[in-house]
């Protein structure tokens, strides 16, 4: 005789609720989520035009703890806790118990953040190779990883009080003001840090000292590091570059998606910035299939100096390798990279 199975499959029903406040009738209804302690994702399902959503969960035997996320539609592979919290969706916990009923989860979406989900971007491109003769070649079948670098702004909140005070000593030295004995060490560190860099930094202190925004620094500098640190984010701009050639390391970026560059060498991708970006600023590095690897032929340096800031969908960028990228192996962008004023010409970092 045939014994039951005691391993049938169970569900428990986790329902949720999402209030957008001022809601239209035209806005797209949230996606929720439901992921599992390891990060893998248990159900996905989008609310109806109520802001009703119902989850089904495995019933285990024992608790479980389940993060419920709600935001915005992804594609099966950015639907990842990462990727959803880059684009602003909220999330709760709740433990899953095999004898209590779960609660009904309530979110509350402000209108803007509600907005922010539907927010995309259309990048469009050519990467091209210098050829030995100065002319330009397409460069076909490259994959080209588009990446989103995190406004500046928030780059200066993150900065570290030591790190605002070594930027207030270099304002003090741009004004003629001499350091004191004792932080000289620290101000040789600096410099030996950015020696590579040299050049293009010293280009920049000029244009700070230069510009009209420079005298409120200056008088900054001889107070809190908060003060000089508010001062820096509201004139996050003149020092944008600078910044991100002196302290490279708080340069964040994150991969928004790939694009293939076809036999003009122009690719073409859709791609959803982050939520907590007013603007969209886009770094492009780009590799050809050798021999089973994967070569990169543009990974220009530094970041910021070939960053398309405030970018506008839909605009073309022109991404040239110096490199010979069909069948041997490429140098590499960093090495020969164009002068820094030809850089801003052509538009990639001003």
């Amino acid at each position: 005789m045939a014994r039951e199975s005691i391993d049938t499959p169970r569900t428990v029903s986790l329902e949720i609720k999402v209030r957008v406040a001022d809601a239209v009738e035209e806005q797209t209804a949230a996606a929720v989520y439901a992921f599992a302690r390891s990060g893998q994702l248990i159900d996905r399902i989008t609310a109806d035009a109520g802001g009703r959503a119902r989850l089904r969960l495995p019933d285990l035997r024992v608790m479980q703890e389940v993060r419920v996320m709600v935001g915005p539609h992804a594609r099966d592979e950015q639907a990842t806790i990462a990727e959803l919290s880059r684009r602003g969706a909220r999330e709760q916990f709740v433990r899953i118990s095999p004898t209590v009923e779960p609660p009904m989860l309530e979110f509350e979406i402000e209108p803007q953040l509600h907005s922010s989900w539907a927010r995309r971007s259309l990048v469009r491109g050519t990467l091209l190779r210098r050829s030995l003769d100065a002319g330009a070649a397409p460069v076909v079948d490259a994959t080209v990883q588009i990446w989103e670098v995190e406004p500046v702004e928030l780059m200066i909140a993150k900065l570290p009080d030591a790190v605002v005070n070594d930027f207030r000593e270099l304002i003090r030295e741009a004004a003629g003001r001499r350091d004191d004995p004792a932080r000289s060490p620290r101000i040789s560190l600096r410099a030996a840090r950015v020696h590579s860099a040299k050049p293009l930094v010293a280009e920049q202190v000029r244009a700070l000292t230069a510009s009209s925004q420079f005298p409120a620094l200056l008088a900054r500098a001889d107070g809190s590091a908060a003060d000089l640190r508010h001062d820096l984010e509201s004139n996050a701009a003149a020092v944008r570059l600078l910044l991100c050639l002196l302290y490279p390391a708080w340069i964040r970026k994150h991969m928004l998606g790939n694009a293939t560059t076809d036999a003009h060498g122009r690719f073409e991708a859709l791609v959803f910035p982050s939520s907590y970006c007013p603007g969209v600023n886009l770094y492009f590095t780009a590799s050809v299939a050798y021999r089973g690897a994967s070569v990169p032929v543009y990974d220009p340096k530094p970041v910021a100096c070939f960053t398309h800031w405030n970018y506008e969908t839909g605009t073309e960028v022109a991404l040239v390798a110096t490199s010979h990228a069909s069948g041997t192996f490429v140098e590499s962008p960093a090495r020969d990279a164009e002068p820094f004023a030809a850089r801003v010409t052509a538009g990639g970092s001003a």
